[in-house]
């Protein structure tokens, strides 16, 4: 008699551990595609935001386009033995064409990762053209899209990215026109600096 209740008090039990589990699982399957339908929708709301952002500085500033970039060598801090390279993460323009095709593991040079390490320093970077070295990657870029001057500010950073801004432009805003202009960047960046936050 006791072998007979030791058997079915094993066999109950294990139906029931596999029950149990069974429905742990399925609970995990339910809440982790739930979840994955969650973190797409966050994602595009997030983008379209992204891309708010850089329209409102088109239409309220002279920049004539908008670039998010990243910097990075391949999954880490930069490194004396590793090549830096910028890609193009987003983009909007008005008077320029598209470049994001074009500026993709784009390997930076000295001028470029001089650039870079001011911008880290002040945060937000003025660049007027004529100032650049003479053959740089980002002289010749400018001359043969006729950009005058870039507002670079940094956005965000982490152990393997360094993820910027660039405004491009074909006109020198006046000293008047930069008050006005300023404060529609900072609020766009203070948004952009969120969205960079929480993902």
């Amino acid at each position: 008699m006791d072998s007979f209740v030791n058997e079915l008090l094993k066999y109950l039990f294990g139906g029931f551990v596999a029950f149990m589990v069974k429905v742990s699982y399925d609970k995990y399957r339910d809440v982790k595609k739930g979840k994955l339908k969650k973190d797409f929708k966050t994602a595009y709301e997030t983008v379209t935001e992204l891309h708010y952002n850089l329209d409102y500085i088109l239409s309220e500033t002279g920049a004539e386009r908008a670039l998010i970039l990243k910097s990075e060598n391949g999954g880490g801090k930069p490194r004396l033995d590793a090549h830096l390279y910028s890609s193009i993460i987003h983009e909007a323009f008005n008077g320029l064409p598209s470049i994001k095709d074009k500026w993709q593991r784009q390997r930076i040079d000295a001028d470029y990762s001089k650039l870079l390490s001011e911008l880290t320093n002040r945060k937000i970077y003025t660049i007027f053209t004529k100032d650049l070295e003479d053959k740089s990657i980002l002289k010749d870029n400018y001359i043969s899209a006729e950009i005058k001057m870039s507002r670079v500010i940094e956005l965000y950073e982490d152990e393997k990215k360094y993820i910027y801004m660039s405004l491009n432009y074909l006109e020198i805003p006046s000293e008047e026109e930069r008050p006005s202009e300023m404060d529609v960047i900072r609020a766009a960046v203070t948004n952009l600096k969120k969205l960079f936050k929480k993902d």
